[in-house]
């Protein structure tokens, strides 16, 4: 789960982001589906300067971004990265971005970032769950299986 997110989709994330791309949430959910969450932490570009736009995701495991700084102006979609710190993991947008300028250009690009993310998944051997890379030991054991079944201490 996503920071404490419940089992159940919430539409606060909905919500939020179909605020700050200025559309309904019929429009947000016709052109990038429901269940999104905002981010909490700011997140950096490549070149690691912080940036004013919010960023949402969606799915589990997580599969697409998009990043806003307001209603008219170009929306962000980028691939998910996640990147341990110390012990933290953070969710950041994984290279480029591309760039839609309305809500109606975001099925096509949302698909092809959700995609190529599930390109990176793969099933663990021991719980078969579809696991992203953040979250797995070898490219076929999940971390809660590394603990379980092979003894891994993190």
């Amino acid at each position: 789960m996503l920071w404490g997110m419940d089992d159940e989709l919430s539409e606060d994330g909905d919500v939020e982001l179909s605020r700050s791309l200025g559309c309904s949430l019929a429009i947000l959910y016709e052109a990038a589906g429901r269940g999104w969450s905002a981010l909490p932490e700011p997140q950096a570009d490549a070149d690691m300067r912080l940036t004013e736009r919010s960023w949402y995701v969606c799915g589990e495991p997580i599969q697409a971004m998009i990043g806003v700084t307001g209603p008219d102006e170009p929306i962000f979609v980028a691939r998910p990265q996640g990147v341990w710190r110390s012990w933290m993991l953070s969710i950041e947008p994984d290279g480029p971005h591309e760039v839609a300028e309305t809500v109606t250009d975001l099925p096509v690009l949302l698909a092809q970032v959700a995609a190529s993310r599930r390109r990176s998944f793969r099933w663990c051997r021991y719980c078969r769950n579809l696991t992203p890379s953040e979250h797995r030991t070898e490219r076929d054991v999940c971390s809660d299986c590394a603990t379980v079944v092979q003894g891994a201490v993190f």
